[in-house]
Formats: structure tokens, sequence, C-alpha cells
């Protein structure tokens, strides 16, 4: 049960959070604004997210937090600041203890986190200490431990009330975090997670991956923090808990069953817009990514919609494309002084777009990657020959997204390419050159010259890598008898 008013959630702002702050500290007042924020915002973002997702844990005299993975910011002065959680939080007689636990708890040179095994329990203190660690030196400080959550597990003799992980990044450390010896003890006890994450990037990828990990959550909403780290780019680069959730999984199996082509297909995604997050705007722009929007047209001029004129839903794609949903016109969009200009690069088959996951922001990334990488990519090469563009990938994760057969994903290549005015790809073709490149690898050659003396192109032909049969047999050792057994009579290969 909730106290009345309790000062995290009576309050909107920091400036009106902080006006009463003052008023309840004033041995504090001397601190600035941004001083008090940075100290505040691990206390007053656990406040919050306890009063907001478990305000049970309210109804204890007692508060045991363990947070594990922490950064410096947790560790400001010991984390004597998370003692004004009970004031936050409306209860002034509330105990509260802390364990701290991380292995990059020490700041180098270059502001870089970074271990601090090795270093004296002074040098650690210095680096946790700010301008008001005198003020705050009558609190009590946490129990702060240089290393894992499997380090801390190992002399820990009971489960805390609550434990707090802030931006855990399950993407990339599932395989640490994941695990009998770290956090999966703690999610098969029930004990209540809280999860604050950088951004909501973050958040869908997180998500993503504890799913592929077997770990389905009861539930994957996430509120926006009101007292997370403000910054002015925050839209762009997210920031300090943003965004909160609660992980709590009632079924994990054991052991933890990992879904390898999930695991898979986030990885390649990422890989895919690591361009795009640099280039193009952070996380902001990775979240358009499959997201549609209104757009106005012209038969193939397009511009921003305006009333009375033809209108039509663009999806965006990676790397400044767009299609449309009427006839799949597929545009690029470039940025210039005088604003965006729009031009028109192919057309698409419509029923690509049929079945668009909208709801999850990651499977749109997923399904507007494969668009791009693995259908359009393959088709402005062909269109263009001279331009660089990636190599052509299986088609296996398009497919499954489509709920097609391979007789399905034929029909639209084609489609496209008649769509598009390029010649049909004959799978009897492309059928003999595979023919053709297995059997160099296989060193028959009097296969490989049966099949070329029956089409001599495929002496110039070049295979999934852009090698020719003459380069496969030079990697092979086999050049002499490839050249042997394909020279014609009175001239060189």
């Amino acid at each position: 049960m909730l106290p009345p008013s309790p000062p995290v959630l009576a309050h909107s702002t920091w400036s009106l959070m902080l006006k009463a702050f003052r008023t309840e500290n004033p041995s504090l007042q001397a601190l600035s604004a941004s001083e008090l924020k940075y100290c505040l915002t691990p206390a007053a973002s656990i406040a919050w997210w306890i009063c907001t997702f478990k305000p049970e844990l309210l109804e204890r005299t007692q508060l045991h937090l363990l947070l594990p993975g922490v950064s410096i910011i947790e560790c400001a002065d010991q984390g004597r600041w998370l003692q004004f959680i009970p004031w936050l939080v409306g209860q002034p007689n509330l105990a509260v203890s802390a364990a701290l636990v991380g292995d990059e708890l020490y700041v180098d040179a270059d502001r870089r986190p970074s271990s601090g095994k090795g270093l004296s329990k002074k040098e650690q203190k210095k680096q946790w200490a700010i301008n008001a660690e005198h003020l705050v030196k009558p609190k009590a400080p946490a129990q702060i431990t240089n290393g894992t959550l499997a380090d801390w597990n190992t002399f820990s003799n009971s489960l805390p009330d609550l434990c707090v992980l802030f931006a855990p990044g399950f993407a990339s450390h599932y395989k640490t975090w994941l695990t009998e010896e770290d956090l999966l003890p703690l999610l098969r006890a029930r004990v209540p997670t809280a999860v604050f994450y950088y951004s909501e990037l973050d958040c869908v990828a997180d998500s993503f991956i504890l799913e592929a990990c077997g770990l389905t959550q009861e539930n994957t909403e996430t509120k926006l923090n009101p007292w997370r780290q403000v910054h002015e780019r925050e839209y762009e680069t997210g920031g300090f808990a943003q965004f909160a959730g609660n992980l709590a999984v009632p079924n994990i199996s054991y052991p933890l069953v990992f879904d390898k082509e999930k695991l898979k297909v986030f990885i390649q995604t990422e890989s895919y817009l690591s361009a795009e997050y640099a280039e193009g705007g952070g996380d902001a722009a990775l979240l358009r990514i499959g997201t549609k929007f209104i757009y106005e047209r012209e038969g193939n001029t397009f511009s921003p919609p305006r009333v009375g004129h033809t209108q039509d839903y663009a999806f965006v794609l990676p790397y400044f494309l767009l299609i449309m949903e009427s006839d799949g016109a597929v545009v690029y969009r470039a940025e210039t002084e005088d604003g965006f200009v729009d031009t028109y690069q192919m057309r698409l088959p419509p029923a690509l777009l049929i079945g668009w996951p909208f709801k999850n922001p990651f499977q749109r990334l997923i399904a507007a990657v494969h668009l791009h990488r693995d259908i359009i990519q393959p088709i402005l090469k062909e269109m263009n020959p001279d331009v660089d563009a990636d190599e052509e990938e299986e088609l296996d994760f398009m497919l499954a997204m489509m709920g097609g057969d391979i007789n399905l994903l034929t029909f639209f290549k084609q489609a496209i390419s008649e769509m598009n005015g390029l010649p049909p790809k004959k799978k009897k073709d492309a059928t003999k050159r595979k023919s053709f490149f297995r059997a160099i690898a296989n060193a028959d050659f009097d296969k490989a010259q049966a099949l070329a003396a029956k089409n001599p192109a495929l002496l110039h032909a070049t295979d999934n890598e852009g090698k020719t049969a003459l380069m496969r047999a030079y990697d092979a050792d086999n050049t002499p008898l490839l050249v042997n057994s394909h020279r014609p009579k009175g001239r060189c290969f």
C-alpha cells in the first residue's frame, strides 16, 4: 500500500523535487542542482520503480537492495545516497541496506569505465567520492563488491528483497547474465527485479534476446522514468535509467533452451544496421525503421503531405530508402540544404508488406533489414552493376517472415525483375552454374569441361564470392588441370 503523496510521485519535475529535498535536508543546500540530480538519480529511480511496479515492498520495515552490474554513478559516495529512498517513498522509518556489485568501478584517464581490481580500498573510495562526500558521511554506506554477480553469490547467505539492474545490456552480455552462477537463481526464486534501460531501443533489443534465451516475461511493458538523467540528445542516444520495466519470468527451464536461429537473426540485424546507427542519428534513427507514415505523391514524385493531394503510406527502410504501401514504389530519400529530395528507384510487389509486424519494434527492424538486404540490394546491384553493393545472402529469414516457400519467393523475384525491366533469371542457368563450380571444387574437370562446352559463358561466370572458375582452381592448386581441360585450340584461356 502506497503512503499518501510520496515525494517521488508528488513532484513532476526535478526542480520541484529538489526544492522539497533541500527543505528536508538543509545541510545539502550548497550543492548545485546538477550535482544533486547526479547523486539522486539512482535512488529516485528505484523509489519511483517501487511505487509504480511493486508498492507492496513498502509494507516492509526493512528493504535489502542488490544492484549488480553497477558503475561509479550508483557508487557515488559509497552508495550513501541510496539512504534517501525512505524519504523519496514517503516511509521515513524504512531501513534500507544495499549491496552494489560491479566489475567496472574504476574510471581511467580517458573517463572510460574499467576494472578496479587490484586497487586499494582508499583508491576505490577516491573514485566514488564527489564534492558532497563529507555532507552525507553520516549515512550508512553500501556494501560494494568489485566483481560480478557470480562472485557475490558465492558468499551471500540470503536473497535480496529487490534486485535492481541499471542498463544490464542483455543483448550483448546474455552469456554472462543468464547463467546458474549469475542472475538465474534470483529469477527462479521470483525475487522482484527492476530493470532500467538506456533507451527504448535497448528495451526492445533486450526483450528479444530474453525471449531467444527461453525467458518469456510476464509483461514486457516499459515506462519512461521521470527521474532519468536528461540531456539534449537523449532522444537520439538515450540516457542513464531512461526507461524501466519489471523483469518477471514465471517459468524458467533447466537448463535454458537457446533459440540459436533467433540469436543469429539478432546478430545479423545489429551488424547490418551498424552504419545506420552511426550516421543516421543513433537509437532514434533505428526506431524509425520499419514504421510507416503518410506521404504525398504524384506518380513517381513524392513530397510531405498537403491537404487535398493524393497521399500514400511510406514504410521506412534502412539506409534512406522508403517503400510505398499502395504499389511498392521504392524511393531513395536524400537530405539537402533545401529539404528532402526523393528519387524513384524501382518497384516491388506490395504483397511483400502484408503481415508487417507493426506491434514489435525489433521485429519491424528485422523485417525491414530482410527486405532491404535480401530483396532490394540484389536488384539494385543488377540494375547498377558498377555500384558497390552488398553480396546476396540466403533468403530463409524473409521466407519465414512471409510464411511462404521457394515457389512464392521465385514468383516475387521474377515479378520484381519484370516490373523493373530486368530479364528474368532462369533457374536452369543458375543450376548449371552451381553444377559447374561444384565440379571445379571437386576437381572433376571432365564434368566441368562438358558443361563449359555446352555453355561457354560459364568460363566467365562468377560464384557467390565473385570468383571465376580459374580463380577457384588457382585457390585449390588445380590451375594447370583446369587450363589444359578448357583451353580451346590455338588460344589461351
